[in-house]
């Protein structure tokens, strides 16, 4: 067969007559007429992977198309047609691939009366390519987004081929898996984010050859709660830097701060979760708000409009409306915080917690006025503040609180709006209960008052719709009116 790769000529027009008189000008000619594409002069040939190719004729009459083989192996090449009327035609050819280590061919006859056109559809043997398995890899996954606080990637891997893994040159994605060991598990430690930018890597699977079989992506979120070492007070902008301002979410400061970082702090208006806990405010700095100069005590709200003056930091202490209307949802106080001065948090309408440092001897007035979603106030042990009137005044969401023992005054509307409030236990040492301080408090449901209380004072349970039980101790002395109107 290897002979055939040599043939250049096979097309052939092969016209035969049934009767040599038919060359007699009268006799009548059955030789139809045919258009065929002279681009069959070398036959089609067809590579080892098999295809398609067309040829166009026309014929005169009627025709037949049919497929032979020296050795009658024909399943290989089919046509689209087989016959046809006289015409014009585009006929397909379909070949499969070849497996075998030889050339084929077959020939192509085309009858149409006494006439027939022949030629031959040759394939060459296969491609060598195909002897030799082509390098794979497939993962179980090939893109991963990480957590800011870091975590551990399984990656299953399904090859054909020796592979390595080719580490991008960082140190915060580390493998934890023996390279030289069978197994087609792979995993990678990857550390938590310090930065407040997102962070990318991608980690290669290659050959010996070094080529790239696969790559990993490892995407991870920015660290939106950072913790600050402030070594020196007023260095916060310096060390987060202004372009970050809005990125931070979450902040922890260590050190001395001032009232440049307070207004720092003020400005981060994504900023939900605050910890002071480790940090200790100290006078200096600009100014971080305003504060007001008289106050004017309503019943139940603190719309008044009061002159006001510039308000700066002061040691130990949380200033008077230091964080007003901020959105926080979480705050930790200084550890050694003495007093939370007026309205700190007044209006803080997304603030859920806040905890109470034992060195704290005094909560003023309108501290948490209006911070509905205030639900879980936490008092260190040995707490033992004085709280000042409306401290905690219209926080809707607040069902509970416990107050240390060691606080010994309550001044009155302390609790006054607290329509979630359900039950609560008056510290032992408190003696007098003030004004109006559970007034509106409207799921109330039960008191527990100490034994030694003498005195409940105007409207103190007034509007407290819901409450069942409440146990009047035999020190009191004076229950002044409507302490339980409704």
């Amino acid at each position: 067969m290897k002979v055939l790769r040599f043939v250049r000529l096979v097309f052939i027009i092969v016209i035969t007559s049934l009767s040599l008189a038919a060359c007699n000008e009268d006799s009548n000619s059955t030789a139809p007429i045919f258009y065929i594409d002279s681009s069959l002069e070398e036959g089609l040939i067809f590579g080892g992977e098999g295809g398609e190719q067309f040829i166009k004729f026309g014929c005169s009459m009627d025709w037949n198309l049919q497929i032979s083989s020296p050795n009658n192996d024909m399943t290989w090449c089919t046509s689209s047609m087989t016959s046809g009327k006289a015409g014009n035609y585009n006929v397909k050819f379909t070949v499969t691939k070849n497996t075998d280590e030889n050339e084929r061919f077959v020939y192509v006859n085309i009858f149409a009366g006494t006439s027939t056109i022949t030629f031959i559809i040759t394939q060459h043997k296969k491609n060598t390519e195909d002897d030799v398995e082509k390098p794979t890899i497939s993962l179980s996954q090939e893109s991963f987004n990480v957590e800011t606080r870091g975590g551990i990637i399984k990656v299953d891997v399904e090859s054909n081929v020796q592979y390595m893994i080719q580490m991008p040159d960082i140190d915060w994605i580390t493998e934890m898996t023996d390279n030289t060991k069978a197994s087609n598990s792979h995993y990678f430690a990857i550390s938590e984010n310090p930065l407040l930018t997102d962070r990318n890597a991608d980690i290669l699977f290659v050959t010996q050859e070094l080529d790239t079989l696969a790559t990993v992506v490892i995407e991870q979120r920015a660290n939106n709660f950072i913790t600050v070492n402030s070594t020196e007070a007023g260095s916060l902008l310096g060390i987060i830097g202004a372009e970050h301002i809005e990125d931070v979410t979450g902040l922890k400061v260590i050190g001395d701060i001032n009232g440049n970082d307070i207004v720092l702090i003020k400005r981060m208006t994504n900023l939900i979760n605050l910890d002071l806990s480790q940090s200790r405010i100290v006078e200096g700095g600009v100014s971080y708000g305003k504060k007001d100069i008289h106050y004017t005590i309503p019943i139940y709200i603190d719309d008044e409009k009061h002159p006001q003056v510039d308000a700066y930091t002061e040691n130990d202490i949380i200033g008077e409306n230091m964080f007003e209307n901020c959105n926080f949802k979480s705050i930790k106080l200084p550890n050694s915080s003495k007093k939370i001065d007026a309205r700190a948090f007044k209006n803080c309408l997304l603030l859920k917690n806040v905890n109470i440092p034992k060195s704290v001897n005094y909560i003023s007035w309108f501290t948490f006025y209006n911070c509905k979603s205030l639900d879980n106030v936490i008092f260190e042990n040995e707490a033992k503040p004085g709280i000042g009137y409306n401290a905690f005044a219209r926080c809707e969401s607040l069902k509970n609180i416990d107050l240390p023992d060691g606080i010994s005054e309550i001044l009155r509307l302390v609790f006054a709006g607290c329509i979630s409030l359900e039950e609560i236990k008056i510290p032992s040492n408190v003696t007098k209960l003030y004004q109006s301080l559970f007034a509106g408090c409207s799921s109330l449901e039960h008191v527990d008052m100490p034994n030694n209380i003498t005195e409940i004072e105007y409207g103190v349970f007034s509007n407290c719709k819901s409450l069942k039980k409440i146990d009047i101790p035999k020190s009191i002395t004076e229950i002044q009116g409507y302490t339980f109107y409704l």
